[in-house]
């Protein structure tokens, strides 16, 4: 696994290390809306990313919004939402594309970011290439608390949210029991099994605002291979505070939903963790090729 901020150095992340060169995890996406996000290709025509990215501004403060399920009029067109794909430099971006469809998730909840995931569908399928693959989607549940997984974003990189970042960065957490989370808001409480509790492996580390719709990854080969475990799902705290943990929306509890959507999810040579007797030559990058 790449040694990623700890205490090497002042920066956290809140922000982590700067990823370089960006196509080292080729499936990372900006997304481009009423909000600045992150999301991450599990296709060759769909985007997974937070429910809460695909909100509008004006959701923040709308009653409607904010009592219970969110409505429609609480999401973003597809008209107002871009997808850019990162280049070699994270402030630099290789192709912008244009969006079918968005599709939070149908329980999602504005007020507490219950059920805060989503798709999106794009128009035309990407071009699958050396720097641009998709990111796997667990068929089973491979969290445990011994699980350390790779969080990304272009979001702030101080704890009281001022300055932002241009440069996608990177950290590590740790994957913990709930119990670590708790108390959770109420309307948590009753999901509790949809969300995973994370702490950083040191106390500088947390993604923080900006950093919401990323997938958090683990590592199941020695940089040869990744599942996506979570979503990254913030609340609307101004400050981040870096040793207070924070939890993902676990990707795996929802498995049956993106496949209602999501028909054509990649497969790796890689089955739960070991590698088949069968592997191809891998790209000089170090992943492996994936099978649609």
């Amino acid at each position: 696994m790449p040694i990623l901020e700890g205490s090497h150095g002042p920066s956290r992340i809140l922000n982590g290390k700067e990823v370089i060169p960006t196509y080292k995890y080729p499936w990372i996406v900006k997304i481009i809306g009423s909000r600045s996000c992150s999301g991450s290709l599990i296709s060759e025509k769909y985007v997974l990313t937070s429910a809460y990215c695909l909100t509008r501004l004006g959701a923040d403060s709308d009653k409607k919004c904010l009592n219970g399920k969110a409505n429609s009029t609480c999401f973003v067109s597809k008209a107002h939402i871009k997808i850019r794909l990162p280049w070699i430099l994270s402030y630099q971006y290789k192709v912008t594309l244009d969006v079918a469809r968005v599709i939070p998730h149908p329980d999602y909840q504005h007020s507490c970011k219950a059920h805060d995931i989503g798709l999106i569908e794009l128009k035309k399928v990407f071009k699958c290439d050396f720097y641009t693959l998709p990111l796997c989607i667990p068929q089973k549940n491979y969290t445990n608390e011994r699980s350390r997984i790779i969080t990304t974003g272009w979001g702030v990189i101080t704890a009281d949210g001022t300055v932002g970042s241009l440069k996608l960065r990177s950290g590590e957490m740790q994957v913990t029991a709930l119990k670590t989370c708790v108390p959770l808001p109420e309307c948590l409480r009753a999901n509790a099994s949809t969300l995973l509790c994370t702490k950083g492996t040191n106390s500088h580390q947390k993604p923080c605002k900006g950093d919401s719709g990323a997938s958090a990854f683990w590592d199941v080969g020695d940089g040869h291979a990744y599942f996506g475990l979570g979503v990254t799902s913030l609340p609307d705290a101004k400050k981040c505070i870096p040793s207070k943990p924070v939890t993902y929306t676990s990707v795996f509890a929802y498995l049956d939903w993106i496949k209602k959507y999501v028909k054509n999810l990649p497969k790796p040579y890689k089955k739960f963790g070991k590698l088949l007797d069968n592997v191809p030559q891998k790209s000089s990058r170090g992943h492996l090729w994936f099978l649609w």
